[in-house]
């Protein structure tokens, strides 16, 4: 998740939402050419620094002088002191044709390149910019973030240590090291990290919003709920704060709930791909696969980048056995995010219902590489080994050892891991431990599944093993 509005405050009658013509217009992506302290009339509110990108929400030219607002920042400043990305790169390319040597000329047009899409020219600049100033803890931490933007995580985690080396203050440094951890779901550093980003800047609703989103992740449920709360406190108007309340609901099983945020999400903003990603999965836990699918593609439209959309609409796609549909999702998403085990696994049972079970096999078994502590890496490969219908790639020995272990670990409390340990006794000619097992998936099974599971310890109690049905 990047870095996104901070605290937006009403403005006076004098906010006009029009255009000033070929100049910057509300929702231009602009960048700060120079330093400079914002006001509201005559009063100084706080600053805005040369090098920084932004988005134009409002002008105002009812004055001399044509003021613009921008959308992470408090009061006003100057529209001339702003330009478009483009203009702004044209600009500092000038200017270092003329002063090549110009660190904080080539570290500004780092940024610009960055915001472009132009993540290689990017670490070109600041690569050069880091050579003529090399104790710049922003170098470093701008660096960091086009490293993560390409999932060279090992780079970026040391580009921002060193950054936080630097200068043990830099808030964003700890914040956008929280990030990357969490991307590799290392959440426990990565909630470290924002406590540390909370510590020393208590003003940032997104440092509370992220460290929700870990908290939620490594199931501290109440401290993530806190979070939330403390981020609509600081302010009330960031989708991302509703969306992270919908995915606890969802986490519990909450479908009302978890709607009622995601449309309060959407509602704040139409354009925001988060929410939209997080309704669509709730239609698709709602059955509702059209719906499901109209968000998805809306999200996707509006983020492109965005990895969780094309997975969640690959498993509505799976639903829906439309499978090379699903295998393209899942490949858009690896190719955007190379190393998230669940999409491993959700490509793996499209492999599995097709009957590619080599490419299954595979898939599972990354996914275990990936994340071999999370349950559903765990799951999956444990039912693939025990009720995979080719012989060659059965191993029931090793499916009991992971599937008792996953048992363990959640105290019984999974009907599906129930099931699985079922298949994987069965596999190994234990059908005693396996009609166990099978009613224990039975007697807590959802109304979902307690059919197919009644159907599956009958077999067993006629001492017949589980097999998936490739469809």
């Amino acid at each position: 998740m990047a870095i996104r509005a901070l605290l937006l405050f009403t403005i006076s009658s004098i906010l006009t939402l029009g255009s000033i013509g070929t100049a910057q217009e509300v929702g231009d992506k602009v960048v700060v050419m120079a330093n400079y302290d914002t006001k509201i009339r005559d009063k100084v509110v706080g600053k805005v620094y040369a090098g920084g990108v932004h988005r134009v929400v409002a002008v105002d030219k009812s004055t001399k002088t044509a003021w613009c607002h921008l959308d992470n920042i408090s009061g006003w400043v100057p529209l001339r002191i702003v330009k478009k990305l483009e203009a702004a790169d044209k600009e500092l390319s000038e200017s270092l044709k003329r002063n090549p040597n110009d660190a904080d000329s080539l570290a500004t047009r780092g940024l610009v390149r960055f915001e472009m899409n132009q993540a290689d020219q990017a670490l070109i600049d600041f690569d050069r910019a880091r050579r003529l100033n090399p104790n710049s803890p922003i170098i470093l931490n701008n660096m960091g973030r086009v490293f993560n933007s390409q999932n060279q995580y090992n780079q970026a985690l040391a580009a921002f240590t060193e950054a936080i080396r630097l200068n043990p203050k830099f808030t964003h440094a700890y914040f956008n090291r929280g990030l990357v951890y969490y991307s590799i779901s290392d959440f426990p550093k990565a909630i470290k990290d924002y406590d540390m980003a909370i510590q020393l800047d208590k003003t940032d609703p997104w440092f509370f919003i992220n460290r929700g989103n870990a908290q939620h992740a490594q199931g501290e449920i109440a401290a993530a709920l806190d979070s939330y709360a403390a981020a609509e406190n600081l302010n009330g108007k960031i989708p991302e704060i509703f969306v992270g309340r919908s995915n606890v609901y969802l986490g519990q099983d909450k479908l009302q709930d978890a709607m009622a945020m995601a449309n309060r999400a959407v509602e704040l903003d139409p354009k925001d791909a988060s929410a939209l990603n997080t309704r669509g999965w709730i239609h698709y836990k709602m059955k509702d696969l059209q719906k499901a699918t109209d968000d998805l593609d809306k999200a996707i439209q509006l983020a492109p980048k965005l990895a969780l959309p094309y997975t969640n609409r690959g498993v509505v796609y799976t639903e829906l056995k439309q499978y090379e549909n699903a295998i393209k999702d899942f490949n858009r998403s690896l190719a955007l995010q190379p190393a998230i085990a669940i999409v491993f696994i959700n490509r793996g049972n499209v492999w599995m219902n097709s009957g590619d079970f080599a490419k299954a096999n595979e898939d599972y078994a990354k996914a275990l590489e990936l994340a071999p502590k999370i349950p559903e890496s765990q799951a999956a490969l444990a039912w693939f080994l025990a009720a995979c219908p080719d012989e060659k790639f059965r191993d029931g020995k090793k499916a009991v050892e992971l599937a008792t272990k996953l048992c363990e670990d959640l105290k019984l409390a999974d009907a599906n891991h129930l099931h699985t340990l079922a298949a994987a006794h069965a596999e190994t000619g234990n059908f005693e431990e396996a009609v166990k097992a099978g009613e224990q998936a039975v007697a807590k099974a959802t109304d979902d599944y307690k059919a197919a599971f009644e159907k599956d310890l009958k077999r067993l109690r006629e001492k017949q093993p589980l097999r998936h049905e490739v469809n």
